[in-house]
């Protein structure tokens, strides 16, 4: 029997439809640990916002220091710290998640596309951006 997969069809992945037995709180501490080697930091102080962007289908921060690490992000739990390099940039605090004010709209128009490598929008990109690549690559525009 083939393996599970861990992607949701007809969803833009997040951290639980990645690992949906392990929280996300769960697992960025459990990670923190392993790569920093002291306890994680807390929500309470938690500065500083980072925008969510889509990859590939997956929501997801890239790390504002520039270590060129990344890490899928939650739906649940809405704060990102960079577990590989510790966020120092942020003095090793939590980072506020903001995802897009119209990201239902947004992620409607991104699958449209059958290639989730082509599922892809960061900060900046309009709804109509979104759409024109659509229509340039021949993708049907929904209904209603």
């Amino acid at each position: 029997m083939p393996p599970r997969s861990r992607r949701t069809p007809g969803k833009i992945q997040t951290h639980e439809d990645a690992q949906p037995y392990r929280g996300m709180r769960d697992f960025t501490a459990d990670m923190w640990r392993a790569y920093q080697g002291s306890p994680p930091p807390q929500e309470a102080g938690a500065q500083g916002v980072v925008d969510a962007v889509v990859n590939h289908g997956r929501w997801l921060v890239d790390c504002p220091g520039g270590c060129r690490g990344a890490q899928i992000v939650s739906d649940q739990w809405a704060y990102f710290v960079c577990v590989e390099c510790g966020s120092p940039e942020n003095g090793g605090q939590l980072y506020r998640l903001r995802f897009p004010a119209r990201r239902v709209p947004m992620e409607q128009l991104l699958l449209r596309r059958s290639d989730e490598r082509t599922r892809n929008w960061k900060v900046g990109e309009t709804e109509a951006d979104l759409q024109r690549e659509n229509d340039d690559h021949g993708i049907a525009r929904g209904g209603g």
